[in-house]
């Protein structure tokens, strides 16, 4: 099986060499790259070979072509040699499907405008120009008719994927480089392949961080509230016989400033008649009456 898949995989590259004009240098380096490109497809289809293959992938790959892209027209249409036939035509030109250009924001000029559709014709070129892609067309119902009395066949719709699995349809309507309009409906219109199993990875990595964030917040929140408990419940201590004289002292400081420590008024004649009070006779002294 390995060897029947490897030899289907040298077989496209002959082709490729084959159907692309020998007279164009770049389409001649093309065919290199076919060849390069090769040996990871084969990889990607003889899964089998090490007793690992997964049904479910190679029942998904059975629904996909790969090309290579001849050329890349702007940022939503490119053209592909259609090795195997299918639709009767040996150059096709592919829209990327459910994706429409740009429209012109209200606060953006003319020249800001085209800036933003040439580097999108620029990143669609660097993903796919001169590339081995995965792809697939729409279904039938969904194509666009040609127009009545022209000779000229419409683009069709699909979807293209690199060879890693990423869908080149999403990737260019995340980076704000498409616009995104619901044309047909299709299970495979996402990353697929080994792009599937890293975004699962990436999701399964950020709900463990989302829960481990959440197991660190509420241990906090419970030593936080363990802390408030145990300040409520610790114990209350009585003063001692020291703090308790402190305090009586500091009262009868207090009470002597407010009262002069009895020396009363200096501007007042002392009546020498007058009972001196408690607080004179405490600070005053031993000292007696005047004779």
């Amino acid at each position: 099986m390995a060897a029947r898949l490897t030899m289907a995989a040298l077989a496209i590259t002959m082709l490729l060499a084959f159907t692309l004009p020998a007279a164009n240098a770049d389409e001649g380096a093309a065919a290199e790259k076919a060849s390069e490109a090769a040996e990871p497809v084969a990889a990607a289809e003889g899964a089998e070979a090490d007793g690992e293959e997964n049904d479910e992938t190679k029942a998904l790959i059975a629904q996909l072509s790969i090309t290579m892209i001849s050329e890349v027209v702007d940022e939503n249409h490119f053209i592909v040699r259609d090795s195997e036939a299918k639709t009767g035509k040996k150059r096709i030109v592919v829209r990327l499907g459910n994706t429409a250009p740009r429209t012109q924001a209200s606060n953006e000029d003319d020249e800001a405008f085209a800036a933003k559709k040439d580097a999108g014709k620029e990143i669609l070129t660097k993903l796919i120009g001169k590339q081995m892609v995965w792809w697939k067309l729409a279904p039938e119902e969904h194509q666009p008719k040609a127009a009545e009395g022209s000779a000229e066949d419409p683009p069709m719709l699909g979807d293209v994927w690199l060879i890693d699995g990423r869908h080149v349809n999403t990737h260019l309507r995340d980076q704000g480089h498409l616009a995104h309009v619901q044309e047909y409906e299709s299970e495979l219109a996402r990353n697929i392949l080994t792009a599937h199993s890293d975004e699962k990875k990436k999701e399964s990595y950020k709900e463990l961080e989302a829960a481990l964030k959440e197991s660190e917040e509420a241990r906090k929140k419970e030593a936080k509230e363990a802390a408030k408990e145990a300040e409520k419940n610790i114990p209350v201590e009585p003063l001692g016989i020291g703090a308790w004289i402190g305090l009586a002292m500091l009262a009868l400081i207090i009470i002597g400033v407010a009262t002069n420590f009895g020396k009363g008024s200096a501007s007042k004649k002392t009546n020498l008649n007058r009972k001196k009070g408690f607080f004179e006779k405490l600070f005053g002294g031993g000292k007696g009456k005047s004779q």
